[in-house]
């Protein structure tokens, strides 16, 4: 399995691909060509499928309209997703709200020399 079929079965509670996306490439006020457009998504590797008509589109001011294949994720649920599995491990120590100015290697382990608000905690 790829990186991204990998990210995408392990997140999938977090992602929305449940949505069309389109982009319009005007045809006098546009930066991008349609030519430009198609080999950008071929470059990433983007799925789209040129459009030839669509109600909420005005059709003879656009060069182009293309659908294609995009997601959104919910970081929020992302966060607290992996938040909670690092508290759930007990070999890691969660601090928030702190800066790492230093580390130290006792025996087996490293200890952070970790501020918040300026004091240093021990």
């Amino acid at each position: 399995m790829n990186t991204e079929a990998c990210f995408m079965t392990d997140h999938k509670p977090f992602i929305n691909n449940q949505y069309e996306s389109y982009y319009g490439i005007d045809r006098s006020a546009s930066l991008t060509s349609s030519s430009q457009f198609e080999q950008f998504c071929e470059f990433i590797p983007l799925p789209f499928r040129k459009v030839t008509n669509h109600s909420l589109f005005n059709m003879t001011q656009l060069e182009a309209l293309y659908l294609t294949e995009e997601y959104s994720f919910d970081t929020q649920q992302m966060a607290a997703f992996y938040i909670e599995k690092l508290k759930a491990n007990k070999h890691i120590s969660l601090q928030v709200g702190t800066q790492v100015m230093h580390a130290e290697k006792n025996q087996e382990n490293w200890l952070p020399g970790r501020y918040h608000r300026g004091a240093l905690i021990k």
